[in-house]
């Protein structure tokens, strides 16, 4: 995807900002999943102030532009997560599919599954220490020998 999207150009420096760190964190999660680059880059890129990082509706990666920014500074390796985070999602329909189940318990399921993919992945762009907790409840899905899916 390019910098620029003739449908939502960014409207100060701080939103062409921001849009800048978005594609280099598409670009970074590139370098880590060639096999996603399809996906990472499928996205446009649209600026909605209210949120607390990102969104999607499977059609634009909604992002706050100053939130964008600080997290950059502060954590990009979340930012590379959170973007990930909402790929997945896409990926597996889960914004689709949900039918008539709990819509807090299915959002809850969906991201224990996402989450799941990513902390599996041995990507720099995504590596993260786990705490104890996640690491037991995926040690004992394993023993279980329980696969973890939305579902």
């Amino acid at each position: 995807m390019s910098e620029e999207n003739i449908f939502d150009k960014p409207k100060s420096d701080t939103e062409a900002l921001s849009c800048r760190i978005l594609k280099l964190t598409s670009d970074e999660l590139y370098i880590d999943l060639k096999f996603m680059r399809v996906a990472l880059s499928t996205l446009v890129f649209k600026e909605d102030e209210r949120l607390v990082t990102l969104a999607t509706d499977g059609e634009f990666l909604y992002y706050n532009s100053d939130k964008v920014i600080r997290l950059f500074e502060d954590n990009p390796k979340f930012l590379n997560r959170v973007y990930l985070h909402s790929v997945l999602h896409c990926l597996f329909s889960h914004l689709w599919i949900r039918g008539d189940r709990d819509a807090y318990l299915w959002g809850i399921a969906c991201d224990i599954a996402v989450e799941h993919i990513i902390d599996s992945l041995d990507g720099e762009s995504t590596k993260r220490v786990l705490s104890l907790t996640r690491r037991q409840i995926y040690r004992e899905f394993e023993e279980r020998q329980i696969t973890i899916s939305a579902a």
